[in-house]
Formats: structure tokens, C-alpha cells, sequence
């Protein structure tokens, strides 16, 4: 099946969202004002994710369960977190 959602700004580097990651996607969009971007949530976290490239790696292993959960999102091509949900499944 083709990509559906493809972008050069995907900082994980994770490729294009298959329609089964699309369809996983939470029925409930989280509120703008909770949502942080990736970047912040990384350096918040540094006990856990030392480098950049740790949070890259452990959001490209498990992307489709943190779409899925509501945990992370992509908006305009950036990628954004829940904290309260994103640091339930790590």
C-alpha cells in the first residue's frame, strides 16, 4: 500500500504513516495546550533519554503503539507529545 502522509520534517526519521498507523490514531484529538514538542519532552527527560538519538530511536520503534495510544502526534509536518500519556509507555 502507498504512503499516505510523507514529509521531509519528520525528525524521527521514520518514514510515511502506513493506513493501518492512520486508522490506530485516537477517535480523541488531545487539546493543542498539552501537547509539547518533541524536543522539550526529550530534554525534560534526559534521565531516560540521554540524546537526541535515543528518543528518535525508541519513537521509531514504537510509533504505531504511541499514535495509537494518543501519545504522539504530527502536526504540520512537526512531531508533538502527550507527556502524561507518552511517559505511561515508556
Amino acid at each position: 500500500m502507498p504512503a499516505l502522509l510523507e514529509g521531509p520534517c519528520n525528525p524521527v526519521n521514520a518514514g510515511a504513516l502506513t493506513m493501518n498507523e492512520v486508522q490506530a490514531a485516537p477517535a480523541a484529538v488531545p487539546a493543542l495546550r498539552d501537547l509539547v514538542p518533541w524536543e522539550d519532552h526529550q530534554k525534560a527527560n534526559e534521565h531516560i533519554f540521554r540524546t537526541k538519538e535515543s528518543w528518535r530511536w525508541f519513537c521509531r520503534d514504537h510509533r504505531a503503539e504511541l499514535i495509537a495510544k494518543g501519545a504522539m502526534c504530527y502536526l504540520a509536518g512537526r512531531i508533538f507529545v502527550l507527556p502524561a500519556a507518552f511517559d505511561q509507555l515508556v
